[in-house]
């Protein structure tokens, strides 16, 4: 069995028949040891597959935060932080919200930065 790999992360398996198409980060073997249920737990680097544990794969995506794609509004397209300072503001956002306070700031829009700091509506 071979693992494509994309973005540091295993996106596929194939055949061992498959050949590379150039799309691809890598095409590696599987260890003797893969397993699918697993897979969402290896992290590929600097030519190394890791089994990482659940915890350190949760520390992992929580660090990379989220990417959010609006094809209804485009402004709001960015990667938003989820670490536990995002978590608490947002939990404080909804909370203000289910509170009848409204929105921050009290209009009916208000700005929020992402990740890399630029604000978006």
């Amino acid at each position: 069995m071979k693992l494509i790999i994309q973005n540091g992360r295993i996106s596929a398996t194939a055949t061992d028949a498959y050949v590379a198409n150039g799309t691809e980060q890598a095409v590696i073997t599987a260890p003797s040891n893969y397993t699918q249920a697993d897979m969402g737990y290896y992290v590929y680097a600097n030519g190394t597959l890791t089994l990482n544990t659940a915890q350190q794969t949760y520390d992992m995506l929580i660090a990379g935060g989220i990417t959010l794609t609006s094809t209804v509004t485009p402004a709001l397209n960015g990667t938003y932080s989820t670490n536990e300072t995002a978590q608490k503001n947002i939990s404080g956002i909804v909370t203000g919200i289910a509170a009848s306070l409204g929105l921050p700031g009290g209009g009916t829009t208000f700005q929020y930065q992402d990740a890399t700091g630029a604000f978006h509506t």
